[in-house]
């Protein structure tokens, strides 16, 4: 019986130290993407998509040059909020400027995406980019 209640205890007791225990792993991601340079995240997002969708090689290098010019625009932002954050935090009015900024830049690469795959391939990405939404979005509410 004393043996029992010991397991018990150092039960609860190891399973409330490793609940304790913070989850870097999202940083540390995030961190490694920012070290590498346009080039090598275009093409492990192109060869990603590649694989996925099965591309051609025309298709590959237009995703290719999508990916760059998308992975420079997201690097200059995220340095310019990071600028405004330090500085204000800023209006409603700037919030809703820079959300409609975001979504319709969102919209023109939707429509670049449509013209550089066939309607299958284009089928197929939307439907990963809901499937991406759900799982970013289960993973936020499990953190918080």
């Amino acid at each position: 019986m004393k043996n029992v209640i010991i397991l018990f205890i150092t039960t609860i007791f190891v399973g409330t130290i490793c609940n304790a225990q913070p989850n870097e792993h999202h940083h540390f991601k995030k961190e490694r993407y920012n070290d590498l340079s346009i080039e090598q995240l275009a093409t492990l997002k192109t060869k990603k998509m590649m694989l996925v969708l099965s591309l051609d090689k025309n298709q590959q290098e237009q995703v290719m040059a999508f990916h760059k010019k998308n992975i420079e625009y997201h690097r200059l932002q995220s340095q310019e909020r990071k600028r405004e954050n330090k500085n204000h935090t800023g209006t409603s009015e700037e919030l809703f400027q820079r959300e409609n900024g975001r979504l319709d830049v969102l919209i023109a690469q939707q429509e670049q995406l449509r013209k550089i795959l066939t309607t299958e391939q284009f089928e197929q990405w939307q439907r990963l980019q809901v499937n991406k939404h759900f799982i970013r979005k289960r993973k936020m509410k499990v953190q918080s």
